[in-house]
């Protein structure tokens, strides 16, 4: 397990691969041989289950849009939105 942050829970958390049912599924039907496949599976946060790779994607993606708009974004204050 890596201890890393999650851009989604906004903490350092706990990352592992998920092994389920479909991996043994498929590892049973190919005789073993899809066992070399799970290291390429992606670490997956502890609490809210998305992966690293996807965090990076979507922090790549807001920064663009914040560039793209140059604006602060906007804050939560009581009831109403401010910018």
């Amino acid at each position: 397990m890596k201890t890393m942050y999650c851009n989604e829970c906004e903490q350092v958390t706990g990352h592992q691969r998920k092994l389920g049912i479909g991996t043994i599924f498929m590892v049973l039907i190919t005789c073993g041989v899809w066992i070399f496949a799970t290291p390429f599976y992606p670490n997956r946060c502890e609490i809210c289950g998305s992966d690293y790779k996807t965090n990076k994607r979507l922090n790549k993606i807001r920064l663009k849009r914040k560039k793209k708009e140059g604006k602060r974004e906007p804050k939560i204050t009581g009831d109403y939105f401010t910018t």
